[in-house]
């Protein structure tokens, strides 16, 4: 009976993450550290290690030794030390998932209350775009940027990206209903999903949902090549008349991206101006006086912010083969995983990370192409578009990006063997 009742907990509270990321950092650890206590209750209880045998576990238990070995090699141990340790946490919260999500009606109650979730959010999104306040009263300190229940961050349409995919896939799963209503509401939904991210007026974010959906249309089977093309080409066009038809979105698309990159001058202007090439920048130079194993997880802010590496440092221009000096500038992270990585973990470091992560990602598409469940292939998509080269990025070891990350890997995992034909 506890066994049971500690399952139902774990299903409950992991039903309610979402929710918990949405209140905040804290929230959403302590969620995943209740998770973990649970599961290895159940562990001792049952006798049941046999998820420490599953190969994904033991890559990311190496994975995890190495950010022991990269926090005593660390610049500031002290920084790197704190979060490579609570990264033993997403390690356990897999299995965890992967048990719980065992079960079809565990994985139905699962996807019902996600949704519930995303779906309120997406109207809050629609609610505070067109009312400038959100249907809580929280009003953005961004300008025009919606920032929904985050209330002081414009992350929301990085949290609606996230999820999208995996309710993509659910509707596709569950289209054997052939009822005209249902098909109009599930693709009303889908296409108020995606909109609702451009919205928000995240580049970044709807850059990726964009090439996400295109890789699922292409990818995913059972649909005439014409009507996929059809999609594509409705989906982006319907992206190009929000962009000239809001204001605030062709500022954000037109005045500050698109027209600065027109012609071979303006890239080069965007190249040397952009506060993200700066940002990059500060981490190559961090990366070539740390190149093999970098300053350590965390360290890249304390690091940057000495003298050396103070803001506006000047490096030659040597890209473009001119004379002119390009400007840096410091961050607590480089906005862009590769950078991160490259300054934090050195070329060995960074090599062993992602031969680590994509060594999984390379088994789930093995088993994608076996089991063809198109949840798997919403959440293969997300992780491997999280590892696009150039388009910013959160930090890719701090809290608030691993638990979104880890959370649609864990869900990637769990359904790698779970058929087309099971929900």
């Amino acid at each position: 009976m506890i066994n049971l009742y500690c399952e139902k907990i774990i299903l409950l509270i992991l039903s309610l993450l979402p929710l918990g990321i949405i209140l905040g950092q804290s929230v959403s650890t302590s969620f995943i550290i209740i998770i973990c206590i649970l599961f290895l209750i159940l562990s001792i209880r049952k006798n049941d290690w046999l998820w420490m045998e599953e190969k994904y576990i033991k890559i990311l238990f190496l994975l995890y030794l190495y950010l022991i070995f990269n926090s005593i090699i660390s610049q500031n141990p002290s920084l790197a030390l704190n979060r490579n340790l609570g990264f033993a946490r997403y390690i356990i919260l897999i299995p965890a998932i992967v048990m719980i999500l065992n079960k079809a009606k565990n994985r139905n109650f699962l996807m019902l209350v996600w949704m519930f979730t995303i779906f309120l959010t997406c109207l809050d999104v629609y609610f505070e775009f067109f009312n400038d306040r959100n249907l809580l009263g929280f009003e953005s300190s961004y300008g025009n940027r919606v920032v929904s229940f985050f209330k002081d961050e414009p992350v929301v349409g990085g949290f609606l990206y996230s999820f999208f995919l995996i309710i993509v896939g659910y509707f596709y799963k569950n289209k054997k209903t052939k009822s005209n209503l249902f098909i109009f509401i599930r693709y009303l939904i889908i296409i108020s999903l995606l909109i609702s991210i451009v919205l928000t007026g995240e580049r970044s974010n709807t850059i990726k949902a964009a090439i996400a959906i295109i890789v699922f249309l292409l990818v995913i089977e059972n649909i005439p090549i014409y009507k996929k093309l059809f999609a594509i080409a409705f989906l982006s066009f319907g992206f190009l008349y929000l962009v000239n038809s809001v204001e605030f979105l062709k500022l954000r698309y037109n005045d500050q991206l698109f027209d600065k990159i027109n012609s071979q001058k303006k890239i080069y202007q965007f190249y040397q101006n952009n506060i993200y090439f700066k940002h990059y920048r500060s981490a190559v130079e961090i990366f070539k006086k740390h190149p093999f194993f970098g300053v350590g997880n965390k360290n890249y802010g304390h690091y940057c912010f000495k003298d050396q590496y103070i803001h506006l440092k000047k490096i030659p221009d040597r890209f473009f083969g001119t004379k002119s000096y390009l400007g840096t500038v410091c961050s607590t992270h480089p906005h862009q995983i590769y950078f991160e990585l490259l300054a934090e973990h050195g070329i060995f470091g960074t090599i062993f990370l992602l031969s680590a992560i994509f060594s999984i990602i390379l088994m789930n598409i093995k088993n994608y192409l076996i089991f063809k469940n198109p949840i798997h292939l919403g959440s293969i998509i997300f992780i491997s578009i999280s590892f696009i080269p150039i388009i910013p990025s959160g930090s890719f070891f701090s809290s608030s990006y691993s638990t979104i990350f880890w959370l649609i890997f864990s869900i990637m995992l769990s359904y790698q063997k779970i058929g087309n034909n099971k929900y």
